[in-house]
C-alpha cells in the first residue's frame, strides 16, 4: 500500500509541476501580449476631432429614430 501512495504522490507532484510551468509560460506570453499592445497603441494616431459634418450615433438619435 505504502508504494502505490508514494506513487500517486510522485504522479500528483508532477501534474503539479507541469500545471505550475504551463501557468508560468501563459504569463510570460500574456505580459508579452500586454507590452505589445501597450507600445502598438502609444503608436498608433489618437482619434481625430468631430465635426458638424459627422453622423449622430448617440444613443437618443437612435432611440428616436422615425
Amino acid at each position: 500500500m505504502s508504494q502505490s501512495f508514494d506513487e500517486a504522490m510522485a504522479k500528483f507532484s508532477g501534474e503539479v509541476d507541469d500545471a505550475v510551468s504551463r501557468a508560468r509560460r501563459a504569463a510570460a506570453e500574456a505580459r508579452e501580449l500586454t507590452a505589445r499592445l501597450r507600445t502598438e497603441s502609444r503608436q498608433e494616431p489618437s482619434v481625430p476631432p468631430t465635426s458638424e459634418e459627422d453622423d449622430d450615433f448617440s444613443q437618443e438619435q437612435i432611440m428616436t429614430r422615425d
